[in-house]
């Protein structure tokens, strides 16, 4: 199971993050009250699977069940300009293009790690 607790911002919404001891961060796209597309993911208990991103090439996390909306996924990625709806993992946060919204940093290597300890199907909770 992932386990993502959330701060919310104006631009942005930021998640702490653990799975079997492994601690990380969560990047997403700021509350709009789950509009598709521009949203982040409404808090709840959601059943996930991995998966290869057609879209994208290489093995993600899906959320099978978010109500309203369909293919939202964790993946690689360091910008909310990345983001349809999705969520972005990474091992910190910085500063790193000039749009003055946090970044995040590692995202693959920390999207690979949380995969390598995940089953092919599982839950994630979002509080």
């Amino acid at each position: 199971m992932i386990k993502i607790k959330r701060a919310y911002y104006k631009d942005f919404t930021l998640g702490i993050c653990s799975c079997f001891g492994f601690s990380f961060v969560s990047l997403e796209l700021p509350d709009k009250a789950n509009i598709r597309n521009i949203s982040c993911i409404p808090k709840g208990l959601y059943k996930a699977k991995k998966r290869i991103s057609p879209g994208k090439g290489y093995e993600v996390i899906e959320f099978i069940d978010v109500p309203g909306r369909t293919y939202i996924q964790a993946h690689y990625g360091n910008f909310t300009s990345q983001l349809l709806g999705c969520q972005l993992y990474g091992d910190g946060l910085k500063f790193i293009n000039d749009d003055d919204i946090i970044d995040i940093t590692n995202s693959e290597k920390t999207i690979k790690k949380v995969l390598s300890l995940l089953p092919d199907e599982f839950e994630i909770e979002i509080t």
